[in-house]
C-alpha cells in the first residue's frame, strides 16, 4: 500500500533543497528567512557566508521535542513576523503556503520584512499532479495530508503573489527523479520566485 511518505530527512528533499540553494546563488542572495522551517534542516546545506533564521509555529520545536539544526529560530504566534522591516534579501516558503489559511495576511508581513530588492522563493506541490496522483492510487489506501488547506497550481501561485505587491521572475515545474531535478508539465512540485515591488505597482 501506499502512504504519505516522511520527507523531512528524505535524499528526494535534500536534492530538491540543493535545487532551491542553487536558485538563492543564482540571484547571490545571503539573509535567509525560512518560514516554516520544521526543524531548520535548510540550514544544513548553508554555508557560513549566509545568515539564517527559521521561523515556525511548532511548539515542540520550542520545547526541543523535535531537535533543530540551528538555534537560529523565533516561534510563531501569529502571521506577525518577529522580524525589522527589510530584514532579509530571501525568504523561503518550502512547502508551507498549502497549509496557510489567511495567505494574504502572510504576504502582507512576508512583504514588510523583505528588502527592497529581495526575492522570495515558493515550493508547493502541483496541483494537477497531487489531482492525478490521487485518482491513479484512489483503490491503493492513498492517505492525503489533512492538514493542507488548499493546492495551487502555477496560475494560482502567480495570481496571489501578484495581488500582494509581488512580481514573478522565474519558475519551475519539476519532480524528482533518479536522483535529480527533472522539469516537466506535469512536475509533482512548482517553485516560484518572486520580486519586492511597490504598492502602485500592484496589478
Amino acid at each position: 500500500s501506499i502512504k504519505v511518505k516522511d520527507w523531512s530527512s528524505s535524499k528526494s528533499q535534500l536534492i530538491e533543497k540543493k535545487f532551491i540553494l542553487k536558485q538563492i546563488n543564482l540571484f547571490n542572495k545571503k539573509k535567509i528567512l525560512d518560514y516554516g522551517c520544521n526543524d531548520c534542516s535548510f540550514s544544513r546545506i548553508l554555508k557560513r557566508n549566509f545568515s539564517y533564521w527559521g521561523v515556525d509555529n511548532n511548539l515542540e520545536l520550542l520545547n526541543n521535542k523535535i531537535k533543530k539544526y540551528s538555534n537560529k529560530f523565533k516561534l510563531l504566534k501569529s502571521y506577525k513576523i518577529p522580524f525589522k522591516n527589510n530584514s532579509f534579501d530571501c525568504i523561503l516558503i518550502n512547502h508551507v503556503i498549502g497549509h496557510i489559511a489567511r495567505t494574504r495576511s502572510l504576504l502582507n508581513n512576508l512583504h514588510r520584512v523583505l528588502s527592497t530588492k529581495g526575492i522570495i522563493i515558493v515550493v508547493t506541490p502541483n496541483k494537477y499532479y497531487k489531482f492525478f496522483y490521487f485518482f491513479k492510487n484512489i483503490f491503493n489506501n492513498y492517505q492525503p495530508d489533512e492538514t493542507i488547506v488548499r493546492y495551487y497550481s502555477l496560475s494560482n501561485i502567480i495570481n496571489i503573489f501578484e495581488k500582494n505587491k509581488f512580481k514573478v521572475i522565474k519558475y519551475y515545474k519539476f519532480s524528482v527523479k533518479r536522483n535529480k531535478i527533472i522539469s516537466s508539465y506535469l512536475g509533482s512540485r512548482i517553485l516560484v520566485i518572486a520580486k519586492k515591488v511597490r504598492s502602485n505597482h500592484n496589478r
